[in-house]
């Protein structure tokens, strides 16, 4: 189930400017599995851009019922990931990039904080 979370693309996102007048943009970027660019960009505009698209990818999970949380990367991180989503008091599904694939920058971790606080927000609102 993780790798086909990470790996489920959308379409039809709404427009983010500097992601979607570039072609290559708006075709990498449209599952989890692309977070790994989070780990190598250095402009912070765009950093921002692909955040801010992994947030509408959030909330197109929630709204097909998925609603994720993103793991950190870090050693047995897949094995702790998959204890969570299977706990029965869990509301979400935890996904993860596997253990230690990732570096530690911090536009990957701003963007799995804002991803998590993203859907926390919507399952919130569903609850209210």
């Amino acid at each position: 189930m993780n790798l086909a979370l990470l790996n489920r693309k959308f379409q039809d996102f709404d427009t983010i400017a500097c992601l979607d007048t570039s072609q290559y943009w708006q075709e990498a970027i449209r599952s989890f599995a692309a977070m790994v660019y989070l780990d190598v960009i250095e402009d912070s505009l765009l950093a921002d851009a692909l955040i801010q698209r992994f947030e509408q990818i959030a909330q197109k999970h929630f709204e097909e019922g998925t609603p994720i949380q993103i793991y950190a990367s870090s050693m047995n991180s897949f094995e702790h990931a998959q204890e969570a989503s299977l706990a029965k008091d869990s509301e979400f599904i935890y996904l993860c990039f596997g253990n230690s694939c990732f570096g530690n920058s911090l536009y990957m971790r701003e963007g799995m904080r804002r991803v998590n606080q993203k859907v926390r927000d919507l399952v919130a609102s569903k609850e209210d």
